[in-house]
């Protein structure tokens, strides 16, 4: 995939974005926030597919897009090779000692390694959440780290484990 970005002075940034199959996906970005996306087929000069989000529309799109809105049934693990990193989808169930603690208190990135990336709360997300931000029994944790760091994580948060 090749990714060109040119900036348009007065309304924003354009990316234009070679796809495997050979189209190319051009995204506006406008000061303002909204966004312009246009499919165009090899070879041609005029888009087979134009849509145009809100800020917020592009905002949730892209929750979706990058995993933080949907778990993906059955894998419950995926590993990203190139990069050797693993994401991983975490319940906080009364069992687990981590509802009621911010995750600055749990100190999980220094602990363990592993980041939470997101959290669902019921129909909530909560993109990339604040050290204050604290957990709730029911929250769904996005997590990111090498497969190392997720046992470390699993070792220090897993059912039975204390602060």
């Amino acid at each position: 995939m090749k990714v060109r970005e040119t900036t348009l002075p007065g309304v924003g940034k354009k990316f234009a974005i070679t796809l495997q199959s050979g189209d190319e996906l051009v995204i506006v970005v406008h000061i303002t926030g909204e966004r312009e996306m246009f499919l165009f087929r090899p070879e041609a000069d005029e888009p087979c597919a134009e849509i145009f989000l809100t800020d917020a529309e592009a905002r949730e799109v892209a929750l979706i897009l990058g995993g933080a809105a949907y778990e993906p049934t059955p894998l419950h693990q995926a590993e990203l090779v190139l990069r050797g990193l693993v994401l991983d989808w975490l319940t906080v169930t009364p069992n687990l000692p981590l509802a009621s603690h911010s995750i600055a208190e749990l100190q999980i990135r220094k602990r363990t390694g592993v980041s939470v990336i997101a959290i669902r709360r019921g129909e909530r997300i909560i993109p990339n959440p604040d050290p204050t931000e604290r957990l709730e029994v029911g929250d769904l944790l996005l997590l990111v780290g090498t497969g190392e760091q997720m046992r470390r994580f699993q070792e220090t948060f897993g059912e039975g484990k204390g602060l």
